[in-house]
């Protein structure tokens, strides 16, 4: 009798000590709505991008991802009458099912036919100082194309055209050394999954001694420098398709190349001498026409008795690596 006593009066207190948790600390053992609701907002956004990266779904089909910010905070008010009594989660019950189609239409409406982008051309052009005997190019993108040739008359000329930013020129002259900054802003709302355009084309001076740095995010970039006069190329990239193809215009040109998840193409001329240092990460290596000096050196054939060369340095992570030496 003692014993049964004993139990049922740890049984009340237990009972007790359970009501006086906050409903927020107790164990929920009935259907979560929230979760429910979240999951199926989850699953269907990774049906749709599965479909679309598989070509199930037509091109011009996209996702406006910014719609879904309310999709959090409707979860976590369902889950939280879900807490409550039967009451609760009868309304719980009625809510989740207006909130399911009220959502997937909020949604979806970002998903039409007629995305064609309305681009803006912002053409420019860049005079060279009279006094200007050296130049240097700094290039700040976020995501999109690079297209970068020479044979411009002035000290840069070229076009960004986009949908989704605008383009800051500063252009500032000291001593002899001519300064130009690009960079492409984006604009204070952006579509994310929108049809997205942002080509930059720069065309810079042939006969001008020229120092770039490019600074890249997500891109697709090609730089053509075969008229460009580049003592020193300093390239940071991060997810992009690279095309590098260099010239032999200067007695010694330097590239500094850090890249992250990228496929890199270099192309060098066959008269210069060519050095590489290939600090690397992950990465799967085409070297033509390049002896292995050392773990981390390779170098042409040439390379010592040219009266050109290219020396390049590279830290990439996970990356495509492909240098051509025969152009």
């Amino acid at each position: 009798m003692e014993n049964n006593n004993t139990e049922q009066n740890n049984d009340q207190e237990q009972r007790l000590s359970e009501k006086k948790q906050p409903f927020y600390d107790r164990k929920n053992k009935g259907f979560n709505f929230g979760s429910l609701f979240l999951g199926l907002i989850v699953l269907s956004v990774g049906i749709f991008y599965l479909c679309k990266n598989y070509g199930w779904l037509p091109e011009n089909l996209n996702l406006e991802i910014l719609r879904l910010w309310p999709v959090l905070i409707i979860a976590v008010g369902l889950s939280l009458l879900n807490n409550r009594g039967f009451l609760s989660k009868t309304i719980g019950f009625i809510i989740f099912l207006i909130v399911i189609t009220i959502t997937s239409f909020i949604i979806f409406y970002g998903v039409k036919n007629d995305t064609k982008p309305i681009l803006n051309e912002n053409p420019f052009k860049i005079e060279r100082s009279e006094k200007t005997n050296y130049s240097s190019i700094v290039i700040k993108s976020g995501a999109g194309k690079v297209n970068i040739t020479g044979g411009s008359e002035e000290l840069a000329d070229g076009n960004l055209r986009s949908n989704i930013s605008n383009l800051k020129i500063d252009n500032d002259t000291l001593s002899e050394k001519q300064k130009l900054s690009l960079e492409v802003e984006s604009k204070n709302r952006i579509e994310l999954l929108s049809e997205v355009k942002n080509d930059l084309t720069l065309k810079l001076n042939s006969e001008l001694p020229t120092d770039i740095s490019l600074n890249l995010g997500v891109a697709d970039s090609k730089l053509d420098l075969r008229e460009v006069l580049v003592n020193n190329l300093d390239i940071e990239i991060g997810v992009a398709n690279l095309d590098l193809i260099m010239g032999d215009r200067v007695e010694m040109a330097k590239v500094n190349l850090r890249s992250g998840l990228s496929s890199v193409k270099i192309s060098l001329p066959g008269n210069v001498g060519s050095k590489i240092i290939i600090k690397e990460g992950l990465s799967v290596k085409q070297l033509e026409d390049f002896e292995k000096i050392n773990d981390e050196t390779y170098q042409t054939s040439n390379y010592d008795e040219a009266e050109k060369k290219i020396e390049i340095d590279l830290d990439i992570g996970l990356s495509r690596l492909e240098i051509n030496h025969d152009i």
